[in-house]
This record gives structure tokens, sequence and C-alpha cells, in this order.
């Protein structure tokens, strides 16, 4: 049988935690039926494993196809909303308002 560590034996640290996250890592840990201390430590080894700033290691090419696909599919929800909106007889100015907030989803990311 392996022999366990003192917890002298490991180094320790502190952390303020924001109202309320001790109840979601509390919860965590038990669902996963862990200690808290175990699940934060699984969680910074997960993070920590990583490569740094992931995303920014997107390649242009990358960046271009994801905000192409993004444009397709607001054509396409777009034309859906138009289609529909025709069928139901939703009055005109209704529509160019949804299609306005359409063609705005996601603008703030890119």
């Amino acid at each position: 049988m392996a022999k366990r560590a003192k917890v002298s034996e490991f180094d320790q640290f502190v952390v303020r935690l924001p109202n309320g996250m001790r109840d979601q890592l509390k919860a965590r840990a038990s669902e996963r039926d862990r200690s808290m201390n175990s699940e934060i430590v699984d969680m910074l080894e997960t993070c920590l494993r990583a490569p740094p700033n992931a995303q920014a290691q997107m390649s242009d090419e990358t960046i271009a196809a994801l905000q192409a696909e993004v444009a397709t599919l607001r054509h396409h929800l777009e034309f859906v909303v138009r289609e529909f909106a025709e069928q139901s007889g939703i009055a005109p100015e209704q529509v160019n308002r949804i299609v306005t907030t359409v063609r705005l989803l996601g603008t703030r990311a890119e």
C-alpha cells in the first residue's frame, strides 16, 4: 500500500473566493464524489496543462472561416425569418425589426 503524504508536506495557499463560488465548488466536488481540495487541484492541473492563450493560437484562416460561417448562418436565419413572417402574416415593419436584430447577432464578438 502506498504511503500517504502528510498535509504538512504540501504547499498551502489561501484563496479568497467570490460569494457563491464555494458553494459551486462544493456541489461540483460532490457530483464527482471527491473533496473540494481534490476538485480544485484537478481544475488547476487541467488549466495548467492547456496551452497558454489557446484562443490566441487560432490561425487567421480559421478565424476567417468561422466569420464566414457566422455570416452564412445569419443570412440563412434572415431568410427563414422572412419566410415565416410571410406565411404568418406578420407586418413588414415587425419583420424588418426582427431581421435587423438577426443582422446584429454576434457583431459584438467580431
